[in-house]
């Protein structure tokens, strides 16, 4: 995965991440909706992840429950608000990282040839603290994604 941009609204109140990712669109977005490659790349700072529930159509949840090696535990829940395949995805995000605040995540996948662009903005943080969290998180995850897509079907 080539990091193509990272950059925060000037309103300091959200993130935008790209990359562009060595693979098909419809595999890319894929591994967003389906529990078995969320749980390999869907890990910040490399902690474990529990996809406990994932109902992956508009108006359907998610529910993923992360333990740290130091064994803190969180919870991460969402609705689906969109979902055009293989294009865009847009969810709410709450997360106990951030104290259960709502905030929003938008995914465009654009098809570069035979890669795929995405353009990921996180919207709603009320402090650069939780930006910079999510920039450092959004970064990594992204990193794993790039693995789980280019690897055999």
């Amino acid at each position: 995965m080539e990091l193509l941009a990272s950059q925060t609204s000037p309103d300091r109140t959200s993130l935008q991440v790209r990359g562009l990712f060595a693979a098909p669109r419809e595999r890319v977005f894929r591994a967003w909706i389906e529990r078995e490659a969320l749980q390999k790349w869907l890990r910040p700072g490399g902690v474990e992840v529990t996809v406990s529930r994932l109902d992956a159509r508009v108006g359907g949840s998610f529910q993923f429950e992360t333990k740290a090696a130091d064994g803190r535990s969180g919870v991460t829940t969402g609705n689906y608000l969109e979902i055009t395949f293989p294009e865009k995805l847009v969810f709410t995000w709450v997360s106990s990282a951030i104290q259960d605040q709502e905030t929003l995540v938008t995914v465009e996948f654009i098809a570069r040839g035979a890669s795929t662009e995405i353009i990921l903005t996180h919207d709603r943080f009320t402090s650069d603290a939780r930006i910079a969290m999510y920039r450092n998180g959004w970064a990594s995850m992204l990193n794993r994604l790039a693995s789980v897509v280019s690897g055999p079907n």
